[in-house]
This record gives structure tokens, C-alpha cells and sequence, in this order.
């Protein structure tokens, strides 16, 4: 899918939500690191339904700009945690740049470190809503993805990373130092007319979900750790689909397999048998929130082999969220400061 076709796409998928999402309220100041992103495989290229063929990405932009590329059945086997298939080469000009402005700001691994310093970084080009194409850049531990807005200037640059909760950006204490504490969580930056970079998170990314009390009482016996109640922290922001579309999922699924999360229960995903918050959606200024999305912008994945798609096998995961083919006014409902469902 190349960049025009995406922003045809999304401004049909996304575009239509965003009346109705222009009241939602906007996150208060967040000091600290945001949600912990879990990041899991997926396979499937953006755009792809459930009748298409197998996986195979297009690395004409990657190797414009000197990179190594996969090639064939490789492609599906490379595995750049969280990226499946990575290029290597010289990284992205404007993403390095915001990394080797935070650098003082994060508590970096060795080997994370030693991949920022290096000449050759791992990456791959994923279609976007701009003029240019996003990337996703892997750094070992610590990753960072470009989201390109209709304007340039809207671009927001999404990091995890374990941050250092004794500094501040431009401020900071050095990552050498015993002080810098990190705590590992996910920010949003933007590059401002002077050049300078900046924390965003506030203004582009909504507030993590809360449950209820109901709720944290009705999950906790699912649970496999043996609290009695479910924690608002045990929802986790999904991000493997970040590769191939600007799409997040909030979920709860880390369930005792012995006492899997019933199907009557009111959040229920589907195979996967996780408790569905949401799905958080790059609309080309900030992030929305959508109670469901199509197919297309939450690829499939075959649970037993994610080397592969799902299609031709007969094995779609069913998915209450996900609209499998066409598009219902059910999709664009955005959901409230609760996340209620």
C-alpha cells in the first residue's frame, strides 16, 4: 500500500470518526512513563483481508536509502523484536535525530546503546497519512515510530523505552549515573519549529483505561497472578500491528489458561480470549480512541505459527471488535474518558 492509497484509506476509516471525537476529553499532564506496551507478533501487511496471500513487504524505500533487506521466505523468519522482517542500514534521518535527543533522558542497556551509536540501525517503511512514509526503528530494548500527520509539522514520534524518572529532556542526569531510575513505559515527542525536541504526550495520546471497581473484581479470579482484584496497570497497550498500520490495542489478557475469561463476559475479545479496552488510532494530529476498526487496520494473525498469515488456512480468528468486511457505524464510536464498552 503506497503512501496516497493509505491516506485515501484512512481518511475513510478514520476521518469520519473524528467529529464525533473532537469533544472527547483530553489527557491531563502525564509526568510519568505512559502505559507498558506489550509488543506481539503479527504477519499480515496493512490493508490485507483474509483472502490474501501470505506476507511480503516491499523494501523499495528501505534500500533507496542504503539499507539490507530480507529477501523471500526471510522476510516472515527475521525477527527484530517487535518488527518481523527489519531492514538494516543508516537510520532514518529524523528519528535518529530524537533519539540522540533523549538519550540523556533514558536509562539505556548496553547492547540499546550500542545500537544507537552504531552505523547501521534495524527498521522498516510503513505507509502513513503524509507526504513520506513512517518508519519503526528498533534500538534492542528501546523502540521508536514515526507517525506523519497530513501537514509534516504534525509529526509525532511514539518512543518506549525505560525512561529516567530524575530527568527531564535537555536537563537531564546522565544515564551513567546510579540516580537515573528508569521506568519502562511509552512517550510521544514532536520535533518544534526551532528544531528542538518535545514531549507531546499529553496533547496526542489519551489516557490510559480505567475499570471499574465491578470490573477489577469480576477480572481479578481470572488473573494468573493471585491478586484478588484485577489492576487498572494489567491493561496492556498492544503494538506488534504498529509494523503495518498506526493501530494500538488496549487489552487485558494475562488470564489463568485454567480459568480462561468466558465468552458471556461483556468485553470479550474473541480467540484470543483477552478483555478488549479499545483500539488507539493515529488520525494525522493525535490519537483516538475506537471501540472497533476493520480488518484491514488490525491485521490477522495466525496464533500457532506467526511466521504466516491466517489466509488460505481456513484458521480467522474471530475478533468482536474487528469488522471482517465492510463497515458499520458501529466502527467509528468513539469511547469515553472510561473507555466504557
Amino acid at each position: 500500500m503506497d503512501s496516497l492509497l493509505a491516506r485515501f484509506f484512512l481518511a475513510a476509516v478514520v476521518g469520519n470518526v473524528l467529529p464525533g471525537c473532537q469533544g472527547s476529553p483530553r489527557p491531563s499532564q502525564i509526568n510519568a512513563p505512559g502505559p507498558t506496551v506489550v509488543a506481539r507478533e503479527a504477519s499480515v501487511a496493512a490493508g490485507q483481508t483474509a483472502s490474501a496471500g501470505p506476507v511480503s513487504r516491499d523494501y523499495s524505500i528501505e534500500l533507496a536509502m542504503g539499507a539490507r533487506c530480507p529477501e523471500g521466505d526471510s522476510q516472515a523468519s527475521l525477527m527484530t523484536w517487535p518488527i518481523r522482517g527489519a531492514c538494516n542500514g543508516p537510520g532514518p534521518v529524523h528519528l535518529m535525530r530524537v533519539m540522540q535527543a533523549l538519550e540523556p533522558s533514558i536509562r539505556w542497556s548496553d547492547d540499546a546503546r550500542r545500537a544507537l551509536r552504531a552505523s547501521r540501525q534495524s527498521y522498516v517503511g510503513v505507509a502513513g497519512l503524509g507526504k513520506h512514509p513512517d518508519f519503526f526503528m528498533v534500538l534492542d530494548s528501546v523502540w521508536i515510530r514515526s507517525f506523519e500527520g497530513i501537514e509534516e509539522d504534525d509529526t509525532v514520534y511514539l518512543v518506549q523505552a525505560s525512561f529516567c524518572l530524575t530527568s527531564k529532556l535537555n536537563n537531564a542526569v546522565s544515564t551513567e549515573d546510579a540516580n537515573c531510575s528508569g521506568s519502562y513505559g511509552l512517550k510521544a515527542y514532536a520535533i518544534d519549529s526551532t528544531g528542538e525536541v518535545k514531549e507531546v504526550t499529553s496533547g496526542t495520546m489519551p489516557l490510559p483505561p480505567r475499570m471499574t471497581l465491578a470490573e477489577r473484581r469480576r477480572y481479578g479470579p481470572y488473573m494468573a497472578s493471585s491478586l484478588s482484584e484485577a489492576r487498572d496497570e494489567d491493561i496492556e497497550l498492544q503494538a506488534d500491528r504498529l509494523q503495518y498500520v498506526p493501530t494500538m490495542r488496549w487489552a487485558l489478557g494475562s488470564f489463568d489458561p485454567e480459568t480462561p475469561l468466558p465468552e458471556s463476559d461483556p468485553r470479550y475479545q474473541g480467540a484470543l480470549g483477552e478483555a478488549h479496552f479499545g483500539f488507539v488510532v493515529w488520525d494525522g494530529q493525535r490519537f483516538q480512541v475506537l471501540e472497533r476498526v476493520p480488518r484491514s487496520m488490525w491485521p490477522n494473525v495466525d496464533i500457532k505459527d506467526p511466521t504466516r498469515s491466517v489466509a488460505g488456512t481456513g484458521n480467522v480468528l474471530p475478533d468482536r471488535y474487528v469488522v471482517e468486511n465492510g463497515h458499520s457505524s458501529r466502527t467509528t464510536r468513539c469511547l469515553s474518558k472510561r473507555n466504557s464498552i
